[in-house]
This record gives C-alpha cells, sequence and structure tokens, in this order.
C-alpha cells in the first residue's frame, strides 16, 4: 500500500506520527531531481520525493510525498533548489524529532 501527502506539511505532519520503531531502518529516503524544460537546458524544474516505508501488524505501507518544488531560470537563479533545499529541512526537523534518519533516494515497491 502506498498513501501520498499533497503538501510538505501533511508529510511532516505523518512523519511525526509514526512510531519510530516501526519505520524501517528509522531511515527517511529523499531525493530531488531537477529536471531540463527545454533541448536547450534554459530552465528547471525541481523536484522533491520524500518517503518511508512503515511496517505494521497490519501491513507494510509506503508514506510518499512528490512535488515540484519551483523552477531554476536565469532570470531567478535558484528558486526551485532553494525551495527544494527548505522542504528538506523540515522534513530533516521531523525525522530528527522522531529519532530517524534522513538519507539519499526513493523507496519504490513493486
Amino acid at each position: 500500500m502506498r498513501i501520498t501527502f499533497a503538501t510538505i506539511d501533511e508529510f511532516c505532519e505523518e512523519l511525526a506520527d509514526v512510531d519510530p520503531a516501526n519505520v524501517f531502518e528509522r531511515t527517511v529516503r529523499v531525493r530531488i531531481d531537477r529536471m531540463q524544460e527545454q533541448d536547450e537546458a534554459i530552465t528547471f524544474a525541481v523536484g522533491l520525493w520524500a518517503t518511508a516505508l512503515v511496517r505494521t501488524d497490519a501491513g507494510d505501507w509506503v508514506m510518499e510525498f512528490g512535488e515540484i518544488a519551483g523552477r531554476d531560470t536565469q532570470a531567478n537563479d535558484n528558486a526551485g533548489s532553494t525551495a527544494a533545499a527548505a522542504w528538506v529541512g523540515q522534513i530533516r526537523s521531523a525525522a530528527e524529532a522522531g529519532g530517524l534518519k534522513l538519507r539519499r533516494g526513493k523507496i519504490e515497491v513493486f
């Protein structure tokens, strides 16, 4: 099962409510993608994925948040990267408050 969240705040709130002992390897995975929007690589969409695998007696499920944080453009150099870094900071705070660690990557269950 996978549970997705619409906002970074929802993901962090859920992370705060989860028993850290149920989070696989006590790890939250975070990945930032920087994708060029044209062949000329003039602007880049910056997206963030955050995932955690939660194991319970009722079953395992993946918590997931994925969204475009913003765009890096010539006019607004690192706007997307800056927003993504702020989101990582929010996730790090929520994770560390629950005794969880942050690692790179994205959990996918097939």
